[in-house]
């Protein structure tokens, strides 16, 4: 098993476009989130990473969206995933979309999602599964610098079990997007 820590800057992508069939995956997302929208409320959605950002939630009941992100995005807030400028148990839900994977230090992330959420509160994350036909690209030498295959993609069971260690209660994991 990797080490989570990295040492280099990963690049991360700047928009669904960075990578081949980003738009058709960020539309399967947007489909596979809509159902969670309709249950969870409150006063406010964070929604961490510039991919987190471009995502439309119209379907969501949470008052107010704060999109935390890159300059090159026009993000609410320019901000770093690891280093969130918002108050300890402010918000009711963290979306963290494929930011993960191209972060030097993933834990600190989750640990920074728990810092800002209620108690209670929702954090919804995506990431690329390594064992996927997906994730077997990044074997290829030709492929590894490339987005989205030079990130760091961790599975399911490793992602969950950080969220346990932390305190998070696992509510449901969906597997989804099989491109061809």
């Amino acid at each position: 098993m990797k080490p989570a820590l990295r040492e280099n800057q990963l690049q991360a992508p700047k928009h669904w476009q960075s990578f081949r069939q980003g738009p058709a995956l960020a539309a399967a997302l947007e489909r596979q989130l809509a159902p969670w929208w309709q249950q969870i409320f409150g006063y406010y959605l964070l929604k961490v990473g510039d991919l987190s950002c471009q995502l439309s939630t119209p379907e969501c009941r949470v008052r107010y969206q704060l999109r935390l992100g890159s300059a090159s995005i026009t993000p609410d807030v320019v901000a770093e995933p690891d280093a969130l400028p918002i108050a300890c148990s402010s918000v009711d839900a963290v979306l963290l979309s494929h930011c993960l994977e191209f972060q030097n230090d993933p834990h600190h992330v989750i640990r920074e999602a728990h810092r800002v959420l209620v108690a209670d509160g929702y954090l919804l994350l995506s990431g690329f599964n390594p064992h996927s036909w997906l994730g077997l690209w990044r074997c290829l030498p030709a492929y590894q610098q490339q987005l989205p295959w030079q990130g760091h993609f961790f599975s399911a069971a490793r992602i969950k079990d950080w969220l346990h260690l932390i305190g998070f209660e696992v509510m449901a994991e969906q597997r989804f997007f099989c491109s061809a």
